[in-house]
């Protein structure tokens, strides 16, 4: 116990130290308030780029508020205990700077894993309902608007007769799609909350098909 207080105010724990208090009052407010969980709506913030890493991740579908408390939770826990029962054989052989470096990089990638797992019973939770809206727009022809799309990241336009719906969409199998290309949404996946979509060469074809599938519907 006499070494858990100075460690948990030592680099590099005392940094996770204070966003674990910062979770403790943002969590705090929820509840007596009675807010959202995503209140601070940080999901519309994160980047393509971070979109493909919390995708890898498993952590796509739940609020980034959910995930990074696990994270900062894990992390604090890790780094607490490798400083206290690693961190002085680590520092008699590596030094202070390199001994806090080695650890908080472990710790934070010990802490990615473990809320990855961590985040997976509670992601259903979390999960909004298929809508109508959602499922019409299944066998509807999308614009691409990023410069490639794949299994973990791509995003299109829907004509929807006002200003276009901005989507996410994916694809599994290898393509030629990139900005201002086509393609035919065929599968909603609620559970990412992203559009399945496959390239067709040619543009007509691809109106008509989306035409017959209207029809049929």
């Amino acid at each position: 116990m006499d070494g858990l207080i100075p460690a948990m105010i030592a680099f590099p724990t005392v940094v996770f130290t204070i966003l674990l208090g910062l979770v403790a009052i943002y969590w705090t407010t929820v509840i007596v308030a009675g807010l959202d969980v995503d209140i601070l709506d940080l999901d519309a913030s994160v980047d393509a780029n971070a979109s493909e890493t919390l995708t890898a991740l498993g952590l796509r579908g739940v609020p980034v508020t959910v995930w990074l408390s696990f994270f900062v939770l894990i992390a604090w826990v890790a780094l607490l205990l490798a400083s206290v029962f690693v961190g002085p054989f680590l520092q008699a052989v590596t030094g202070s700077l390199v001994s806090s470096t080695l650890i908080a990089v472990a710790g934070m990638t010990l802490s990615a894993v473990l809320t990855s797992f961590a985040v997976r019973p509670v992601r259903r939770l979390f999960t909004a309902p298929v809508g109508p809206k959602n499922l019409a727009l299944v066998g509807k022809v999308c614009t691409i608007t990023t410069m490639r799309v794949d299994g973990g990241f791509g995003q299109a336009e829907i004509a929807d007769g006002g200003a276009g719906l901005l989507v996410q969409v994916r694809a599994a199998e290898p393509n030629n799609l990139t900005r201002g290309s086509h393609a035919l949404v065929f599968e909603y996946d609620n559970d990412e909350g992203v559009y399945h979509i496959t390239e067709v060469e040619h543009g007509p074809d691809l109106r008509a098909m989306e035409r017959r599938l209207e029809s049929s519907q």
